[in-house]
Protein backbone atom coordinates (compact mmCIF):
# COMPACT_ATOMS: atom_id res chain seq x y z
CA UNK A 1 0.00 0.00 0.00
CA UNK A 2 3.15 2.53 0.58
CA UNK A 3 3.70 1.86 -2.96
CA UNK A 4 0.88 4.10 -4.00
CA UNK A 5 1.65 7.37 -2.58
CA UNK A 6 5.19 6.84 -4.23
CA UNK A 7 4.07 6.57 -7.48
CA UNK A 8 1.46 9.30 -7.36
CA UNK A 9 4.30 12.07 -5.92
CA UNK A 10 6.87 10.68 -8.67
CA UNK A 11 4.00 11.24 -11.08
CA UNK A 12 3.39 14.45 -10.27
CA UNK A 13 6.34 15.34 -9.81
CA UNK A 14 6.83 14.49 -13.81
CA UNK A 15 3.86 16.16 -14.97
CA UNK A 16 4.86 19.60 -13.11
CA UNK A 17 8.46 19.16 -14.95
CA UNK A 18 6.72 19.47 -18.13
CA UNK A 19 5.54 22.64 -17.79
CA UNK A 20 7.22 25.63 -19.70
CA UNK A 21 6.28 28.78 -20.33
CA UNK A 22 5.62 29.77 -23.80
CA UNK A 23 5.99 33.96 -25.24
CA UNK A 24 4.63 33.54 -29.30
CA UNK A 25 6.60 36.28 -30.98
CA UNK A 26 4.16 38.88 -32.40
CA UNK A 27 5.52 40.91 -35.53
CA UNK A 28 2.08 42.98 -35.62
CA UNK A 29 0.71 44.84 -32.74
CA UNK A 30 -2.10 46.51 -35.08
CA UNK A 31 -5.29 47.15 -33.23
CA UNK A 32 -8.36 45.56 -35.55
CA UNK A 33 -12.14 46.81 -35.15
CA UNK A 34 -14.39 44.53 -33.61
CA UNK A 35 -17.70 44.52 -33.82
CA UNK A 36 -20.90 43.09 -31.69
CA UNK A 37 -24.54 43.23 -32.30
CA UNK A 38 -27.40 41.52 -33.72
CA UNK A 39 -30.86 42.52 -35.28
CA UNK A 40 -34.32 40.79 -34.73
CA UNK A 41 -38.14 41.49 -35.78
CA UNK A 42 -38.22 42.37 -31.80
CA UNK A 43 -39.31 45.93 -31.94
CA UNK A 44 -36.74 47.35 -29.52
CA UNK A 45 -33.34 49.85 -29.76
CA UNK A 46 -30.58 47.15 -31.53
CA UNK A 47 -27.07 47.83 -29.96
CA UNK A 48 -23.80 47.96 -32.07
CA UNK A 49 -21.06 47.75 -29.91
CA UNK A 50 -17.75 48.54 -31.39
CA UNK A 51 -13.49 48.58 -29.83
CA UNK A 52 -10.83 47.73 -30.29
CA UNK A 53 -8.60 44.50 -30.30
CA UNK A 54 -5.17 44.84 -28.12
CA UNK A 55 -2.44 43.21 -28.52
CA UNK A 56 -1.69 39.76 -26.52
CA UNK A 57 0.95 41.19 -24.00
CA UNK A 58 -1.64 44.08 -22.80
CA UNK A 59 -3.35 43.48 -20.24
CA UNK A 60 -5.71 46.96 -20.55
CA UNK A 61 -9.38 47.11 -20.34
CA UNK A 62 -11.22 46.99 -23.20
CA UNK A 63 -11.13 50.19 -25.83
CA UNK A 64 -14.12 51.47 -27.29
CA UNK A 65 -14.15 52.29 -30.63
CA UNK A 66 -15.73 56.23 -30.59
CA UNK A 67 -16.85 58.35 -33.10
CA UNK A 68 -17.99 56.12 -35.71
CA UNK A 69 -20.59 55.62 -38.55
CA UNK A 70 -22.74 53.13 -37.99
CA UNK A 71 -25.52 52.59 -40.49
CA UNK A 72 -27.88 49.37 -41.59
CA UNK A 73 -29.34 49.10 -45.01
CA UNK A 74 -31.55 46.49 -46.58
CA UNK A 75 -32.38 45.37 -49.88
CA UNK A 76 -35.29 47.81 -50.46
CA UNK A 77 -33.66 50.52 -50.16
CA UNK A 78 -33.45 51.78 -46.47
CA UNK A 79 -30.59 52.84 -44.56
CA UNK A 80 -30.98 53.72 -40.38
CA UNK A 81 -27.82 55.46 -39.06
CA UNK A 82 -27.15 54.15 -35.41
CA UNK A 83 -26.28 57.19 -32.98
CA UNK A 84 -23.44 56.54 -30.32
CA UNK A 85 -24.94 56.47 -26.81
CA UNK A 86 -21.69 55.71 -24.95
CA UNK A 87 -18.72 55.15 -25.62
CA UNK A 88 -18.62 52.60 -28.23
CA UNK A 89 -22.08 51.43 -28.11
CA UNK A 90 -24.00 52.13 -31.16
CA UNK A 91 -28.20 52.31 -30.76
CA UNK A 92 -30.86 52.42 -33.19
CA UNK A 93 -34.28 54.22 -33.18
CA UNK A 94 -36.87 51.50 -32.29
CA UNK A 95 -39.74 53.83 -33.62
CA UNK A 96 -38.07 53.92 -36.87
CA UNK A 97 -36.09 50.46 -37.30
CA UNK A 98 -37.54 46.91 -36.70
CA UNK A 99 -36.16 44.17 -38.55
CA UNK A 100 -38.13 42.18 -40.85
CA UNK A 101 -37.43 38.65 -41.83
CA UNK A 102 -37.43 37.59 -45.52
CA UNK A 103 -35.00 41.25 -45.53
CA UNK A 104 -31.63 41.26 -46.39
CA UNK A 105 -29.21 43.51 -44.26
CA UNK A 106 -25.56 45.05 -44.43
CA UNK A 107 -23.76 46.31 -41.61
CA UNK A 108 -21.82 49.59 -42.77
CA UNK A 109 -19.02 51.14 -40.33
CA UNK A 110 -16.59 54.27 -41.00
CA UNK A 111 -13.80 54.27 -38.34
CA UNK A 112 -10.53 55.90 -38.13
CA UNK A 113 -10.82 56.77 -42.04
CA UNK A 114 -11.07 52.89 -43.20
CA UNK A 115 -14.43 51.68 -44.31
CA UNK A 116 -16.16 48.19 -43.21
CA UNK A 117 -19.39 46.31 -45.02
CA UNK A 118 -20.74 42.89 -43.59
CA UNK A 119 -21.62 40.81 -45.39
CA UNK A 120 -25.24 41.10 -46.92
CA UNK A 121 -27.51 38.60 -44.67
CA UNK A 122 -31.33 37.65 -44.43
CA UNK A 123 -33.13 38.19 -41.09
CA UNK A 124 -34.96 34.28 -41.03
CA UNK A 125 -38.29 34.23 -39.71
CA UNK A 126 -38.54 32.94 -35.69
CA UNK A 127 -39.38 29.24 -35.26
CA UNK A 128 -42.48 29.09 -33.21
Amino acid sequence: MKIIPLISAILGLAAMSCISRFTPEIETQERYLTVNGLISDANRRYEIRLSLSRPLDETAAVVPATDALVSVTDDHGNTWTFTEEERGVYLSDSTLFTGIPGYVYTLRIEHDGRQYESDPCMLRPGSD
